[in-house]
């Protein structure tokens, strides 16, 4: 995937804004409505696999790499994606539990030698899935478990899709470039002092040149980044 494109990608629909505030409010405003455009089949998969549209399976995996830094991932990380999210469905599979997925996002920020700040927690994962709640409301909706709702776990594509967010912000974002010890207590999401999810400028150089790298990595199934993408389904127990 071109830098430019995968860049692109980045600014205009993994840094979702929620909220237009300040100055730039009118333009924010229709950026957000923009970017919610863009990413609007990811949701409309998302309902029709719940619906039992195993068909759409593989097209809901391939949308949510579409969307993903890791967009040139070889055809096996696809698939094992794709049938972790099919055995899910059939009830062979049990949900992704939050505290899993940090974890497993942390290594897989350490394999990909990024800066200590990209560490995150499993509240901070629940703080960025329920401020896209309502943009993803399938995709993000709560997983039954024992006939109970739970906001505890993710389906396979839901965990994929909140871990590159999670590193998108934490790589462009300002305010969630912070270890987990100091951005932690987070204000609730309804506070006006919580971070949000904004569009930024141009990445800096460092995030330049680390998007370049895994962009051409992906494209080799034995590279670092896609060993490294590999390492960490088998740590988040996809």
């Amino acid at each position: 995937m071109p830098l430019s494109l995968c860049l692109g990608v980045i600014l205009a629909v993994g840094l979702l804004p929620l909220a237009a505030s300040g100055q730039n409010g009118g333009q924010q405003n229709t950026v957000v409505q923009s970017s919610m455009s863009t990413m609007q089949p990811i949701d409309v998969l998302a309902a029709s696999v719940q619906r039992g549209n195993t068909a759409d399976v593989l097209n809901l995996v391939e949308a949510v790499f579409g969307s993903s830094i890791f967009a040139g991932a070889p055809s096996s990380i696809r698939n094992r994606l794709s049938a972790s999210l099919s055995l899910f469905l059939n009830g062979s599979k049990s949900a992704i539990p939050i505290g899993t997925l940090a974890n497993a996002a942390n290594s897989l920020a350490l394999s990909l030698s990024l800066p200590k700040f990209t560490n995150t927690t499993p509240d901070q994962i629940q703080d960025i899935r329920f401020r896209l709640l309502s943009t993803f409301p399938h995709l993000l909706a709560p997983i039954t478990v024992g006939g109970k709702s739970s906001f505890n776990e993710l389906s396979p594509a839901a965990a994929f899709f909140l871990v590159d967010i999670v590193i998108k912000q934490k790589l462009l974002n300002p305010q969630f470039q912070q270890p987990p010890d100091q951005w932690e207590p987070a204000p609730p999401v309804t506070s006006p002092s919580a971070p949000t999810l904004v569009i930024q400028p141009p990445p800096p150089s460092y995030v330049s040149a680390f998007l370049d790298r895994v962009s051409k990595e992906m494209t080799d199934g034995s590279s670092s980044s896609a060993v490294a993408l590999g390492q960490f389904l088998d740590n988040a127990s996809f």
